[in-house]
């Protein structure tokens, strides 16, 4: 049950910077990580202790994100120049796509290996109450994204 708990405050942040990232004319990836941080530090009445757990997570995944944006730019324009070519390279998406799910399997630990133990830092300093109700915003805001 507590992983479950941990990863429902996981995944909402992760959640968060996917769907930002899927929508960066309306909101950035920092503002809506941002934004679900502040619910959280208001709706659990989080203590200071918890308020810099849940800081020093935040932060930390910002950054990763940040570092990463360069990558992702990269990527971007080598799209953009397929997509502007007259006739499509159907071997050279094929080895892009490939070769991006090699480097998201890779980066996945990596993320996990950095993100994991400031997520459950922040998770285990929450009382039971807290955790329920991080639980059920969680809910709320998932649904909004339902197709």
């Amino acid at each position: 049950m507590k992983i479950n708990k941990l990863m429902a405050i996981g995944l909402a942040a992760v959640l968060a910077a996917l769907l930002a990232s899927c929508m960066p004319e309306t909101i950035s990836v920092g503002k809506m990580i941002d934004g679900f941080s502040n619910h959280l530090k208001s709706e659990l009445q989080l203590t200071a202790d918890q308020v810099a757990k849940l800081q020093d997570f935040t932060d930390t995944m910002k950054a990763g994100m940040a570092e990463n944006s360069a990558a992702s730019q990269a990527h971007n324009a080598e799209w953009i120049a397929m997509i502007e070519t007259p006739t499509l390279d159907q071997a050279k998406i094929r080895e892009m796509v490939k070769t991006g799910a090699a480097e998201s399997a890779k980066n996945t630990d990596a993320w996990l290996d950095r993100y994991l133990p400031k997520m459950a830092a922040f998770h285990d300093s929450l009382t039971a109450e807290q955790l329920k109700k991080a639980a059920n915003y969680f809910q709320k805001w998932s649904d909004k994204f339902k197709p």
